[in-house]
């Protein structure tokens, strides 16, 4: 299956909705999330965290998937999925929609550019872009975020390349997405990885 607008996303959980007795909890990102908050892509497969799914639920939803052909990732904690850190507080979730006793919520953008950026493929650095442009995240807030992940991880040669990346964001996307030059925000994201950070984030009150 092929995810290429807001409906087939709906379908998709329609669809599901029928197979899940017990009130659940999604929280989706990657393509469908763009695709849900408006974006011009389509994608493959389905990503989300679950939570409150017992085992059965779970076995439905993989069985379901594996029937229909349709690629999925789903766990507990997508904040696993990765070797950066994402904020663990699903409170700032973006509401979405209901389907049956399925509550879907759309991830913290803030959050999914974090794991957009450590993969940081083509479609990955557009889907980032689209979020800032969509919230109007600043720079400030955004390197922020980056900044209080990235130092709440776990060493490994994962954060090295998470650093290099969020530069090479910076050096394309500076001018282009703030009209800040970029020896600007390479100072400011320097100046934030060397100290503690809390990031108060705002898309509930959008």
């Amino acid at each position: 299956m092929e995810f290429k607008n807001k409906g087939d996303v709906n379908l998709f959980f329609k669809r599901l909705s029928e197979l899940v007795t017990e009130k659940i909890d999604v929280y989706l990102l990657g393509g469908c999330a763009l695709i849900i908050l408006g974006a011009s892509r389509t994608t493959q497969d389905i990503d989300f965290e679950i939570k409150g799914a017992s085992d059965e639920t779970i076995e439905r939803i993989q069985q379901f998937c594996n029937d229909k052909n349709i690629p999925v990732n789903f766990s507990e904690d997508a904040g696993m999925w990765g070797m950066i850190s994402i904020n663990n507080n699903r409170d700032t979730a973006l509401p979405y929609s209901d389907f049956g006793k399925i509550n879907v919520r759309i991830l913290d953008p803030l959050d999914m550019s974090i794991g957009k950026i450590e993969r940081f493929t083509d479609i990955d650095v557009q889907d980032v872009t689209y979020l800032i442009k969509k919230f109007s995240i600043n720079a400030e807030e955004l390197l922020t975020a980056w900044a209080r992940a990235l130092n709440k991880s776990l060493k490994s040669e994962k954060n090295f390349l998470f650093r290099k990346q969020v530069e090479s964001f910076i050096k394309t996307y500076s001018k282009k997405l703030w009209g800040v030059e970029e020896s600007e925000l390479l100072f400011l994201w320097g100046s934030l990885l060397q100290k503690e950070i809390t990031v108060k984030h705002r898309f509930p009150h959008q």
